[in-house]
């Protein structure tokens, strides 16, 4: 899960019932996953835009990397799509120097589903699922990881 000379630094937003999110990419000289974290944001500084560096370094201290497999679907008209995102593996990150991919947990029982629609598809999602029923609900992996990693104790 360690890149190697291409990395993207995601800003995730939510605004009522819309997300988005503002993605940058990364190219080093070196390997990205043998700089140190401090060199690495240093990196991410050349290409974050101004509006968009107070956030990056309020959140400057690692917590995990998160590691899964990715299938992506179609429906023929192109209209629908959705991701298969599974086998999630997580790496704590928490107090190290540098990226760090030892010890690997594993959540092996998850699979998240994901469908980027058009508003008012819902119907259409619940026929290209079928059989299985849709539960719409918020799922973040990055979150999932936090709770076994052990970093949520206490919450629900």
């Amino acid at each position: 899960p360690l890149p190697e000379r291409d990395a993207y630094l995601e800003i995730k937003w939510r605004e009522g019932v819309v997300t988005g999110k503002h993605r940058m990419q990364l190219q080093s000289m070196s390997s990205i996953h043998k700089l140190s974290y401090h060199e690495l944001f240093s990196e991410f500084n050349r290409v974050v835009p101004d509006k968009y560096q107070s956030i990056l370094f309020r959140y400057n201290n690692p917590v995990e990397i998160v590691e899964y497999k990715r299938e992506h679907f179609t429906c023929q008209s192109g209209r629908l799509r959705l991701t298969l995102d599974y086998d999630l593996t997580f790496y704590d990150q928490v107090g190290r120097l540098s990226m760090a991919a030892r010890f690997p947990c594993r959540l092996e029982n998850l699979a998240v589903v994901e469908a980027k629609i058009p508003v008012g598809s819902d119907a259409e999602v619940r026929q290209m699922l079928y059989p299985f029923t849709p539960r719409v609900n918020r799922c973040s992996k990055y979150l999932h990881g936090c709770r076994l990693l052990g970093h949520l104790q206490g919450i629900g």
